[in-house]
């Protein structure tokens, strides 16, 4: 039975990844505050961990002794980190630091999500070795956390995922589907941007891109893991509201300069997927299969 150390356990990866461990593993899975209103399980449990305290890491790793780590465990909430630059380098760069210690004093396996926000947005497609540069605060934090793996350890894998949607657990923070869905079915008019685009990714497809790396024991990879179909944030919105059966003349178009307090984001940060689809064999399901599937799992 090996064990995997998963940080950041009550988000939407999180939720995904309990969902679907393997009979040969157990998942310590972190809360950073109140435990969750979710039962720990047969091949699951949930442990408190504050990333940004070196006690509580050394004595989580001593306690658990994991055979692999993965750290979700972020802000990512771009616009909070870009009015709390202090609080996010302090949980996004400072506690990665602090996890990736522990990691390679015991040679244990460090996979790190990162995301498509170390990307520009100005050349797309963008693949594993296009510069990073990225225009928002959250960016930076993933961009300096990835440095500092790939300068101190030699059994890392960095995983930069797309914007994902599913259903997320109530008390956390909403995906780009699910705050739609609230809104819709609430019958509000919803201005949604027009022209950023993203590869949006089934958080279930993440998840079965995490445990491939797991499995095949990769080492010292990056990969960027989304779907095949870039389109923008207003098309998602509306096969979101078809497939929920919700009033699709409730959204509004809108340019992304309607949002004038936001931080800035990114226009186009889609993905190059192809060595995704090649090492790891995964194929993404498409966006309207995506939101099919999510209709049909238990909320």
């Amino acid at each position: 039975m090996k064990i995997v150390l998963f940080t950041g356990g009550t988000g939407l990866l999180g939720r995904y990844f309990l969902a679907n461990i393997p009979r040969d593993f157990f998942v310590y899975a972190t809360y950073s505050k109140n435990k969750p209103d979710i039962v720990d399980g047969c091949n699951h449990k949930f442990v408190k961990l504050d990333v940004a305290n070196k006690k509580n890491i050394k004595n989580i790793y001593e306690a658990i002794r994991p055979d692999i780590v993965v750290h979700a465990a972020s802000i990512g909430n771009v616009d909070y980190c870009e009015k709390n630059k202090s609080e996010a380098k302090k949980i996004n760069i400072t506690g990665t630091k602090y996890m990736l210690q522990y990691a390679q004093e015991h040679n244990i396996k460090f996979i790190f999500t990162s995301s498509n926000a170390v990307y520009d947005g100005v050349h797309p497609l963008f693949s594993e070795k296009s510069p990073k540069h990225p225009i928002d605060y959250y960016g930076f934090t993933k961009v300096q956390s990835e440095k500092e793996i790939i300068k101190r350890s030699k059994n890392f894998v960095i995983v930069r995922l797309m914007t994902m949607y599913g259903w997320n657990n109530s008390n956390e923070r909403m995906n780009p589907v699910t705050w739609l869905l609230e809104r819709l079915s609430a019958k509000h008019t919803t201005q949604v941007v027009d022209d950023i685009y993203n590869n949006y990714l089934y958080a279930g497809d993440a998840v079965k891109a995490i445990w491939k790396i797991i499995r095949e024991n990769k080492r010292q990879e990056i990969y960027n893991i989304a779907s095949s179909e870039c389109i923008s944030r207003y098309k998602l919105a509306v096969q979101a509201a078809k497939v929920f059966n919700l009033d699709t003349s409730l959204l509004q178009p809108v340019s992304s300069d309607y949002f004038k307090s936001l931080a800035p984001r990114p226009k186009n940060t889609c993905f190059d997927i192809n060595k995704m689809k090649k090492d790891l064999q995964i194929r993404p399901v498409t966006v309207l299969k995506g939101l099919r599937q999510m209709k049909n799992e238990k909320r």
